[in-house]
């Protein structure tokens, strides 16, 4: 997949996908491939080779643990089921 990092902006061939690949529908998606080995084993890959200087952040379950368990800095940010739950972000 040509997929590149511009701006701001994550482009693949060359369209700008920013806003879709945030989306739930994505994530929902993107759990389901991963349960695949062969395919969670290439995109394990794939996302380490994002990793370069000065840095990246990473939105995921797996990131500080599977991904990129030696990271630097890992954050994790936590929810009650009721705030995960609400369309209301801000909460």
């Amino acid at each position: 997949m040509p997929l590149r990092f511009q701006d701001g902006k994550i482009l693949l061939s060359e369209q700008d996908i920013s806003e879709e690949i945030r989306s739930e529908a994505c994530a929902n998606k993107a759990s389901e491939v991963a349960r695949i080995p062969g395919v969670r084993q290439a995109l394990m890959t794939r996302q380490k080779a994002f990793r370069q200087a000065p840095g990246l952040v990473a939105d995921g379950r797996d990131m500080g643990t599977v991904v990129f368990p030696d990271a630097g800095a890992q954050n994790l940010l936590e929810a009650s089921p009721e705030v995960r739950a609400s369309e209301d972000i801000s909460s």
